[in-house]
C-alpha cells in the first residue's frame, strides 16, 4: 500500500473518532470527557513504553518528529472506544456478561490491527504479540471502567440517560 494511502486512511480513521467523540449525547458528555482523557493517559503512557522498548514500530504515522507512538490511536481512537464501552457497559448483567463485553471490545481493537499490521506500514510487531494487544486492551478498559465508576459513583446516568 503506497503510502499516500496509507495516510489516506488515516485520515478516514480520523473522520470516523472524531464522529465518534461528537455523537456523544449532550447529557453524556461530561462523562465522555473524564473517561476520553483517562484512557488517553492509560495509552500514552503504555504506548511509550511499548514502542520505547522496541515491541512495536510505526513506521508510517502523523508528528512522526514529535512522538514515536500512533498519535491517532493513542490519542483518539483507543480514548472514544473506552467511552462507548463505558456507556454500555453490562452493568446489571452476569460476570459472564462482563468479561464478554470486555473481550468483545479487545478482539475489535485486536483484529483490525493485526490487518492493519499484515497490510500496511502503519504498526510493525517487533517483539509484540497480537495477544499483547488483547491484553492490554481488555486490562486497560477494565480499569477505565473502575475510574468511571469511582468518579461517577453509584449514581451515574444510566445508558437511556434517567438517574
Amino acid at each position: 500500500m503506497s503510502v499516500s494511502l496509507q495516510y489516506g486512511f488515516l485520515g478516514v480513521v480520523y473522520l470516523i473518532g472524531i464522529a465518534g467523540f461528537a455523537a456523544v449525547p449532550a447529557h453524556r458528555r461530561r462523562e465522555a470527557h473524564a473517561v476520553f482523557l483517562f484512557q488517553n493517559m492509560l495509552a500514552w503512557f503504555l504506548g511509550l513504553i511499548a514502542v520505547e522498548a522496541g515491541w512495536l514500530i510505526y513506521p508510517v504515522r502523523e508528528l512522526a518528529k514529535s512522538s514515536s507512538t500512533s498519535f491517532l490511536f493513542e490519542y483518539l481512537c483507543y480514548p472514544v472506544v473506552a467511552v462507548y464501552y463505558n456507556f454500555f457497559y453490562p452493568e446489571k448483567g452476569s460476570a459472564r456478561a462482563k468479561l464478554g463485553w470486555t473481550a468483545l471490545f479487545a478482539f475489535g481493537i485486536t483484529i483490525p490491527e493485526l490487518l492493519i499490521e499484515a497490510y500496511t506500514d502503519l504498526v510493525r510487531y517487533t517483539g509484540w504479540k497480537w495477544y499483547w494487544t488483547t491484553i492490554s486492551v481488555g486490562l486497560t478498559l477494565a480499569v477505565s471502567r473502575l475510574f468511571f465508576v469511582w468518579f461517577f459513583g453509584p449514581h451515574r446516568v444510566s445508558v437511556s440517560g434517567k438517574r
